[in-house]
């Protein structure tokens, strides 16, 4: 836990600060940027309950307030990770030299949302390079390895909704134009017979078969008169 935060008199005149709902909202802004979870670099985990029970509210009060300063953009909330990011934090909380800035990813590095490390390791970088605090060997090492493993972190974007619904959508389709290929090839096979290919179990004519080739009364005649004794012996 720090000893102290630093508070700029300017919060007093920040537009963003006064547009908040109310003086709760405000003064739960005040409890993040001073709270025992805070750290130097300023994005730390903090459980909405934990939070609840230092503030002395129900924890549905103190999800509103939360709500609302997100919403005007002071910080940044991960609900998955439960993770907050004060935004402009590094502006009145730079570190002052390079073992202040190495405790600094240290302790970024302690936190649990990829995403708001990121963010607030891309802030915190310009701050290291115009003072010249990459020159140190050991924090440029440190910068680089964190940043490769958030790299490697985000690497798997996350769908956003619109592209989950068009990607159903288009398998949708596509499942549909498959089953109704398959319906025209077992309806054309079951015309043709194949009682296997009749959809939904339907009933088939079978295949036309002529009927056998009837002999006229007169050929069934002469083929009895051919086979008499006498016709045998003329034939022989």
């Amino acid at each position: 836990m720090r000893d102290f935060s630093k508070v700029g008199p300017s919060v007093w005149k920040s537009r963003k600060f006064w547009k908040l709902p109310d003086d709760a909202a405000r003064f739960a802004y005040l409890y993040f940027i001073t709270c025992p979870h805070i750290n130097s670099p300023g994005c730390y985990d903090l459980d909405p309950a934990y939070g609840a029970i230092d503030m002395k509210w129900s924890v549905e009060a103190f999800r509103k307030a939360l709500q609302s300063i997100v919403e005007v953009r002071l910080v940044e909330f991960d609900e998955v990770e439960n993770t907050i990011r004060v935004l402009n934090w590094l502006t009145f909380n730079e570190p002052t030299n390079p073992k202040h800035a190495m405790g600094m990813i240290a302790q970024l590095d302690q936190a649990s949302s990829s995403l708001l490390k990121r963010r607030q390791l891309n802030d915190l970088t310009p701050f290291l390079r115009e003072k010249g605090f990459l020159r140190d060997g050991a924090l440029r090492k440190s910068v680089d390895s964190l940043s490769e493993r958030l790299r490697e972190d985000l690497r798997e974007p996350i769908p956003t909704e619109t592209e989950t619904e068009t990607q159903t959508k288009t398998e949708s389709e596509t499942k549909t134009k498959t089953e109704i290929k398959t319906e025209t090839i077992r309806t054309e096979n079951a015309r043709d017979g194949d009682p296997d290919a009749a959809p939904y179990g339907a009933s088939v004519s079978p295949r036309y078969q002529p009927p056998p080739l009837q002999m006229p009364a007169s050929a069934d005649r002469a083929a009895t008169l051919m086979d008499t004794p006498l016709m045998r012996r003329t034939a022989k």
